[in-house]
């Protein structure tokens, strides 16, 4: 988890354009369950609206620095996933 805040701060914007990459892959690649769940987590837990954050999850718009580094630590510590 420290790794993933050194990255963020320690890239420049078009690195963090590129893990967006990989955040959009990864959720182009969920079912449509696993889909509804994590974006049911994003909205529940931080707040996101629902037409935002399924944009740029969709790769429609980009995710700010904030946003990436939330959504990537969700994903990379699977919070959304239901136990």
């Amino acid at each position: 988890m420290v790794s993933i805040f050194l990255f963020i701060f320690a890239t420049k914007l078009i690195e963090v354009k590129n893990s967006a990459i990989t955040i959009q892959d990864y959720y182009a690649n969920l079912t449509k369950k696993e889909k509804t769940q994590i974006l049911s987590y994003l909205i529940t837990h931080y707040g996101f609206r629902y037409n935002s954050v399924q944009q740029k999850l969709t790769g429609k718009s980009d995710f700010n620095p904030r946003d990436l580094l939330v959504v990537k630590t969700v994903i990379n510590e699977e919070l959304w996933r239901s136990k």
